[in-house]
């Protein structure tokens, strides 16, 4: 056998032993998966009449904050949409006026809102 040969094995082996770690995690991941989803279908199936799934974010800027450029109007017809229960308002402060006082208290429509 000629010597680029047994090079290019030996080159192709040591890529094969390299990747047995990361088939063997991917292998872990693929299990796991597995397992999760067995108990997401039991727990589908299994229904408490003593809880209610509430939907909703807990972190919401508005144009107060800074970080979003969104009115109230936009923020009350967006949890609408998306039939939210909650929305917790995260405004930052600022120097001049404030922020957490100014935010949404309450329910509109039909989510509840809690500023902060």
């Amino acid at each position: 056998m000629k010597l680029w040969k047994k090079i290019l094995l030996i080159l192709l082996a040591i890529f094969l032993l390299v990747q047995i770690p990361f088939i063997y995690r991917r292998f872990q991941i693929g299990s796991l998966a597995d397992k999760i989803n067995s108990l997401n279908a039991q727990r589908k199936t299994v229904e408490n009449p003593d809880f209610k799934d509430y939907k909703g974010i807990i972190h919401a800027h508005t144009f107060l904050g800074g970080h979003s450029s969104g009115h109230f109007d936009e923020l009350i017809s967006g949890a609408g949409a998306n039939n939210l229960d909650f929305v917790v308002m995260t405004e930052h402060t600022s120097g001049q006026y404030d922020t957490s006082a100014l935010t949404l208290n309450g329910v509109f429509g039909n989510a509840l809102f809690v500023g902060g």
